[in-house]
């Protein structure tokens, strides 16, 4: 199981944990220290928590969107050119290059350091409110830039992210259809079925966890470029609504990876069996037990 490609998904596993760590344990505190479901008030967390907070959730994205494109031109070019691309397919290289994704993401989310900051809204109750006691204020970490010349760079990134984010979708749809059209011309030239019929369980099962991540992900990022864009304005209902659909998502975008390889693929089924069950050294025990040494036969 120590494959190149196993590295790229151990270190998709690591950035799906870091976004789950990083936003799921600061909303439960944020749902338990107010009086009511006012999950966007950061009055308990402070401006501390919405810098250190939204940073480490803002690399795990990147970081994971990266080694989902690492993983789709890391398959295509080892359909494409396996000899070539063999010598350059090691392990080594595989944990430099999750090494440099990580330093990239980074380096390209740090603006939110300086961007993201609190802003505080009071909150108008009626006048014959004699229920508990309500804030009078509402915290939210937001971009704390508006549309001012000094804001320019800032929007300007914000716009680029989210259009690079659109721009993925194309490039792995392309990359996956070329590995795919490679691995059929190669079983019409008398490559082993056996070894077609492995990869291509391989590429399917990264199929499935790309159009899981694109279909999960997506929502929010399109409704934040909404949100960036200052001419579009979205009833605060519905806007309610689908932030929180599209929050969910991203939480099980994070979370159903390992579902998706013990349903598409025998042989990590296999590895989670063992590694659950400890059932790996009892295997070994029962298939050695099965020989029987040329020199005890009679």
């Amino acid at each position: 199981m120590q494959t190149v490609t196993n590295y790229f998904l151990v270190n998709l596993a690591v950035a799906d944990m870091l976004f789950l760590l990083s936003v799921v344990p600061p909303k439960l505190i944020q749902y338990y220290s107010t009086p009511l479901p006012m999950l966007e008030d950061w009055s308990s967390l402070g401006d501390w928590g919405c810098t250190i907070i939204s940073f480490p959730s803002a690399v795990a994205i990147t970081a994971s969107s990266m080694t989902i494109i690492l993983l789709a031109l890391e398959k295509f070019l080892a359909v494409r050119w396996p000899f070539k691309f063999k010598t350059l397919r090691t392990k080594p290289k595989a944990i430099v290059a999750c090494t440099v994704i990580w330093m990239i993401a980074v380096l390209y989310c740090f603006p939110e350091v300086y961007i993201l900051r609190i802003r505080t809204y009071p909150i108008i109750w009626p006048s014959d409110w004699n229920g508990t006691w309500v804030p009078d204020t509402l915290r939210l970490c937001m971009h704390s830039c508006g549309i001012g010349r000094q804001c320019q760079p800032y929007n300007a990134y914000y716009m680029f992210d989210r259009v690079v984010f659109i721009m993925v979708v194309p490039i792995l749809a392309f990359l996956y259809f070329m590995t795919l059209a490679h691995l059929k011309d190669r079983a019409g030239h008398g490559t082993s079925s056996a070894s077609i019929r492995a990869k291509k369980q391989v590429v399917r099962m990264l199929i499935a966890t790309t159009m899981i991540y694109l279909v999960c992900v997506t929502p929010f990022r399109f409704l934040t470029l909404l949100q960036t864009l200052n001419n579009v304005w979205i009833p605060p209902e519905p806007l309610s609504l689908l932030l929180y659909t599209s929050r969910i998502l991203m939480y099980i975008n994070s979370s159903i990876n390992p579902a998706i390889y013990n349903v598409l693929n025998e042989r990590y089924r296999r590895a989670f069996k063992e590694a659950l069950c400890f059932c790996k050294n009892e295997r070994v025990i029962t298939n050695s037990s099965k020989y029987t040494s040329p020199t005890t036969r009679t």
